[in-house]
């Protein structure tokens, strides 16, 4: 046998590497091949769609159902087993666990990431000993280990019937959530990428902490409420992700009226805080017809939005229910606030008040992660400078807004745009000339066209914001 040749990959995962697994107690149902850990296509960034070459790990163990707790990688018997480690041990922080292993069939090294142990082994650890080294690894106590041990649910399907399971960076934030909350910690962030699948994520959260409400508090059944400032961003999750595992008599939309008989419960803002009057005619908000215990979680979605800055009006609803878990999820990094050219503070890019209410995310997905794993296209960023954007604004000596107020003269630019004074879309595009340069007789369409651009040009006025420096 020449040193370049031998049974091929495959064949010694299936005759040396699987039989020396089960020999340490794993059955198949805990064994998974080809772990899908990047997208099979992807798309590159001329549209093209190709094959992702590296898209999953050999093998990797999971001593809970949907928990991975190890990853092995392989490789024919000719080349070393330290040619794999490397491999396995970048498998293994992807995956946030603790064991790696990297073996060509006859010998195995075993990385241990918890201790900082690297060793030659006789075989695997059994799933027993590998789920003590996961707990140990993430500081789980009896609680966590149970919850991040419920099986995800599969009851979600696709069009065509297939179940929708969670892909490697959405089990990593379920458990990093699960285990935040089962160390008492009441307030965790959850940063995702847009287009990741936060709200599928959320969803498995719910079903793994009720699973486990059902073992430690059978009597009583654990509430949710998920949080959106949007109609929006409250019935497509509700819809697509809530309704086919919970059951739409489980699942209820706050509007108008507060129904105490269901237990996952999607609501606004502007619902909770608004006010409802009873049969009896108290009018109050309609968050106060729930008890402030009501609820056992709290699911803030696109929380950077400004429900977590001290004294707005939706803060309150989250500190009315401040007894419950409180679960933000954003897409937007930490970032604070910039200065315009005339001296506002444009709070509306300062979400630091979301990271200081939460604390730190437990888990990150970014967009280039996502983009690099083949989940999120990539893209191309085309710069169109508009001509305000380019050369500034300044009104002309005694122009009015479109309510009649004088606009104080000033350079305005693009920091100052919609935060200080709006440019409705003809004046700000620069498209359309002042109509006083249109001369009579040119050559327009017809008196119609020359009366339309007249009224657009009238309505294009601009719109100053009174109060510039408290412009949130």
């Amino acid at each position: 046998m020449t040193p370049n040749s031998g049974p091929l990959e495959l064949t010694s995962i299936g005759d040396e590497v699987l039989p020396k697994i089960k020999d340490a107690g794993w059955s198949d149902d805990q064994i998974e091949r080809e772990y899908t850990v990047n997208a099979r296509n992807i798309t590159t960034p001329s549209g093209l769609t190709r094959s992702h070459k590296d898209g999953f790990i050999d093998i990797v163990l999971s001593a809970h159902p949907g928990t991975p707790t190890a990853a092995v990688e392989a490789k024919r018997r000719y080349r070393t087993a330290e040619s794999a480690i490397q491999q396995a041990i970048r498998y293994a922080e992807q995956l946030d666990v603790p064991l790696a292993y990297g073996t060509n069939g006859g010998r195995i090294i075993e990385r241990n990431l918890h201790r900082g142990t690297e060793r030659e082994a006789a075989g695997y650890h059994s799933p027993a000993e590998a789920w003590g080294e996961y707990c140990a690894y993430h500081g789980l106590n009896d609680d966590g280990a149970a919850s991040v041990g419920e099986p995800p649910s599969r009851a979600r399907q696709t069009v065509s019937g297939a179940v929708v399971e969670p892909r490697y960076y959405q089990t990593v934030a379920i458990n990093r959530v699960l285990a935040a909350i089962a160390s008492g910690q009441q307030r965790v962030l959850l940063l995702m990428a847009t287009g990741t699948g936060k709200t599928f994520t959320a969803m498995q959260i719910v079903h793994k902490l009720r699973e486990r409400a059902k073992v430690t508090d059978p009597d009583k059944n654990y509430r949710v409420l998920y949080l959106a400032d949007r109609d929006q961003l409250l019935t497509q999750p509700m819809r697509k992700d809530f309704i086919p595992p919970f059951g739409a008599n489980t699942v209820a939309r706050v509007k108008g009226g507060a129904d105490t008989s269901r237990e996952i419960y999607f609501a606004s803002y502007q619902a909770l805080t608004g006010d409802h009057t009873d049969d009896s005619g108290r009018v109050d908000e309609l968050m106060t017809r729930f008890r402030q215990d009501f609820f056992n979680l709290v699911i803030v979605d696109e929380c950077h939005r400004g429900s977590a800055k001290d004294g707005s009006s939706w803060r309150s609803v989250l500190d009315y229910f401040s007894s419950a878990v409180q679960l933000g999820l954003t897409a937007t990094p930490l970032q604070g606030g910039t200065t315009s050219s005339i001296g506002c503070v444009r709070e509306a890019d300062d979400n630091s008040a979301t990271y200081e209410y939460f604390g730190n995310p437990v888990y990150r997905y970014s967009l280039r992660q996502g983009i690099e794993d083949g989940y999120l296209a990539p893209y191309r960023v085309r710069r169109v400078v508009l001509t305000p954007d380019k050369d500034g604004w300044q009104p002309y000596e005694g122009q009015l807004d479109r309510f009649g107020k004088a606009i104080p003269d000033g350079l305005y630019g693009t920091r100052d745009f919609e935060r200080v004074v709006s440019l409705l879309a003809p004046y700000a595009s620069g498209r359309h000339p002042p109509i006083e340069d249109t001369p009579p007789g040119s050559d327009c369409a017809s008196n119609r066209v020359l009366r339309r651009r007249r009224a657009r040009r009238r309505h294009a006025q601009s719109t100053y914001r009174r109060e510039p420096r408290s412009c949130s």
